[in-house]
């Protein structure tokens, strides 16, 4: 028996199974790939449209990866707040300088259950985030068997299919919550916060140790206070743009980190001339104190899906038409 990962591609669905991911069970390969390619595309075809491919380069063995890797950073985000709302639920019970009414009203701020689960366990729902084309929510339904999330599909009849599957509660609350990865403020870039330069030599040095590979050629053999002087000049730049517009910067979700990220692009030759910049800078933003600090650096071909996750881009450099999908795996979540 095989398994098609969402986002990933095949896995051997009984010797290797791949807990808390979606995965469609078929016979074989190929049947476990037509299941997938099926409910992609008419999930595609019924939400407002939009490109779920790389434009210029297609795969046939990985058929709309761009709504894959959606679905599946997704499911694995809202996951991570339940976990973090579960422990926030914990926390909260054992601090005994509440009162009663206290807790009880810090309690209810607090969202839980974003994948919602059936009475009996047996079938998993969460919303996608997504709209038909007449503005209705996508929700997606699925088996669960032992934190393993089989054959999804779109939610079509909704109080009655999930009734039918056992899902708790009455009327609208049946449904799952819209996700909350982050408020609007913290995913429009702050051009009056400071960035952080006073240690770009040293991060430049870094990235000259361990993440050459992400420059272009041309930037590979300069010294570290050659490159920072480029890349403070570079974040300068940036900054201006991003002052006229608000766009330019882009959020994006750190799986791994479980935060929200800014994404600035670094044209390191001063010229705004092409559609990709050379390279992309991740900030960490500190909300307490309102400053960017630099994380690390990235290849402006590995970090759409990502910022997909928070909001469909729509700026001058961040899109598909430029990017090829054998490039594209995200690695954003790499230590710094």
């Amino acid at each position: 028996m095989f398994g098609y990962h969402l986002g990933c591609g095949f896995t051997p669905y009984l010797d290797n199974p791949d807990r808390g991911r979606i995965i469609f069970k078929g016979k074989n390969r190929k049947d476990a790939l037509e299941k997938a390619t099926e409910f992609l595309k008419d999930l595609s075809e019924e939400i407002i449209e939009e490109d779920w491919d790389y434009s210029k380069f297609k795969n046939p063995q990985m058929p709309y990866i761009i709504l894959q890797k959606y679905l599946d950073h997704l499911f694995v985000a809202l996951r991570h707040k339940d976990e973090d709302a579960k422990k926030k639920l914990e926390e909260l019970k054992e601090n005994k300088k509440l009162s009663p009414q206290e807790l009880a009203e810090e309690e209810a701020k607090v969202i839980t259950d974003r994948i919602r689960f059936s009475k009996d366990n047996k079938y998993a729902a969460f919303h996608t985030n997504l709209l038909t084309k007449t503005f209705i929510p996508v929700y997606i339904i699925m088996e669960h068997r032992d934190g393993i999330f089989l054959n999804p599909s779109k939610l079509r009849r909704g109080f009655n299919e999930l009734a039918e599957h056992n899902f708790p509660g009455t009327g609208d609350n049946m449904y799952p919550p819209r996700p909350d990865l982050g408020t609007v403020d913290e995913m429009i870039f702050r051009v009056g916060w400071k960035i952080d330069k006073n240690n770009i030599v040293n991060f430049a040095e870094h990235i000259l140790k361990k993440r050459k590979y992400r420059l272009d050629e041309k930037y590979q053999n300069l010294s570290a206070i050659e490159l920072s002087g480029k890349i403070t000049t570079a974040i300068e730049q940036s900054q201006s743009m991003a002052s006229i517009n608000y766009r330019f910067v882009v959020p994006q979700y750190n799986l791994k980190h479980r935060q929200l990220q800014m994404l600035m692009p670094l044209y390191l030759d001063g010229k705004f001339n092409k559609r990709l910049p050379d390279i992309v800078l991740i900030l960490n933003p500190n909300k307490e104190r309102k400053y960017y600090t630099p994380a690390t650096i990235i290849e402006p071909t590995k970090v759409y899906g990502n910022a997909r996750l928070i909001a469909k881009p729509d700026n001058m450099w961040l899109s598909t038409e430029m990017i090829n999908p054998a490039e594209a795996d995200d690695d954003s979540e790499e230590d710094d």
